[in-house]
């Protein structure tokens, strides 16, 4: 089953959350997300991308992106996926 972009976005939040210190490839990698997509993400205030040293950067979940990731979870436990 393909997986939609509030999906998508939740799983990065998700990593985001249990991760902090995880660097953006590292979040990508692990999500199988494309980098465009982490780009809307961040267009829409979900997550700040900034720089961690030199070359390395990491994703900072926002409120609004909390607030998301909270609606989401609540969504998936009134409506659970069927197998």
């Amino acid at each position: 089953m393909k997986r939609g972009a509030k999906d998508a976005a939740a799983e990065i939040l998700e990593e985001a959350v249990r991760s902090p210190r995880l660097a953006v490839t590292r979040i990508v990698a692990r999500t199988s997300v494309n980098y465009q997509f982490l780009k809307v993400i961040a267009k829409n205030q979900l997550v700040q991308i900034e720089n961690a040293g030199k070359r390395r950067k990491k994703l900072v979940i926002t409120d609004k992106g909390r607030m998301f990731l909270q609606h989401y979870r609540v969504c998936n436990m009134l409506f659970p996926q069927e197998a």
